[in-house]
């Protein structure tokens, strides 16, 4: 799982906001890749800091920032073949790859998804044993306001057959 920590932020503009990625359940893996999507009218200037050291061979030559579009991409792997690998990386759930930082450059009430994505680079992870095949992954997206946080509408989930009235809240 990879997850856009925290997963709710809201600033003003100007300011300057991180997010962390996130993982859990990253145990043997040899190698990842994925894309980091935001609206670049709303967040600016991204840097790339605190690099897991514990990433081995994970270093700023894995990550390719695309201001100007709003993305990133992530391309690491340990740098053994992976039908071979005997080793992968291992990290505790809640350790973080890496952390993006922005600066808020919308206006007020404009809001930006953090999503990890497939697009540019499709998303891969796999493991020792695993046969080189991607192991999937789940991912929790995060999201950015200026100034306010957006409406948030919950509504209650019921069941019903066909013609029946049936109540939400």
């Amino acid at each position: 799982t990879f997850t856009i920590a925290p997963p709710k932020i809201v600033t003003m503009t100007g300011q300057t906001v991180c997010v962390s990625v996130n993982v859990v359940d990253f145990t043997d893996i040899i190698a990842t890749k994925f894309s980091i999507r935001w609206d670049s009218s709303v967040l600016s200037s991204p840097m790339v800091m605190g690099l897991n050291a514990s990433v081995t061979g994970l270093d700023m030559g894995d990550i390719v920032v695309n201001a100007a579009n709003g993305y990133l991409t992530f391309n690491w792997s340990n740098g053994l073949p992976c039908q071979t690998a005997q080793t992968g990386v291992t990290l505790p759930d809640g350790a973080s790859l890496f952390q993006i930082c922005f600066t808020a450059n919308g206006q007020y009430g404009k809001h930006t998804p953090v999503k990890i994505t497939n697009s540019p680079m499709d998303r891969y992870v796999t493991r020792i044993n695993s046969n080189c095949n991607d192991i999937g992954e789940y991912v929790n997206d995060g999201f950015i306001s200026i100034g306010t946080p957006p409406l948030t509408v919950n509504v209650s989930s019921v069941d019903g057959f066909t013609d029946d009235v049936v109540c939400v809240d």
